[in-house]
């Protein structure tokens, strides 16, 4: 039997038991799009239809055969918007966290700054 052993990049094969070592195949890709709607999409000279959830992936490299490939992959869409909602959550905690921040010190700074912070000064 042989097996990716994708976490650390190995290949096995139990048979003869042989442990060989697997690149990663990423370092080509430029940038990766959900398309949120049925569109035509465009990447310098490929064009190509996608429909609302396909993945749109484009790679740096000028010479390869295919500058855009449309994916559909309910899996990946489906780890992409984890992803965008886990850094929507982080971005609203950290504005959250300012905003409380900035409230707080003005509050404090307007009453005394000796209580809150020795570089705050009175207006």
């Amino acid at each position: 039997m042989k097996y990716l052993l994708a976490d650390c990049g190995y290949t096995l094969d139990t048979e003869g038991v042989v442990l060989k070592r697997q690149d990663s195949e990423r370092q080509g890709v430029n940038s990766i799009y959900v398309a949120k709607e049925d569109c035509t999409v465009t990447y310098r000279d490929t064009v190509a239809q996608a429909e609302a959830g396909d993945i749109v992936v484009t790679f740096y490299e000028k010479d390869f055969p295919m500058q855009m490939i449309v994916v559909k992959s309910e899996d990946w869409r489906k780890n992409l918007e984890a992803y965008n909602e886990k850094q929507q959550k982080w971005l609203e905690e950290q504005a959250r966290k300012n905003s409380v921040v900035g409230a707080w010190s003005d509050a404090c700074c307007n009453e005394t700054c000796d209580a809150c912070a020795p570089s705050c000064e009175a207006a």
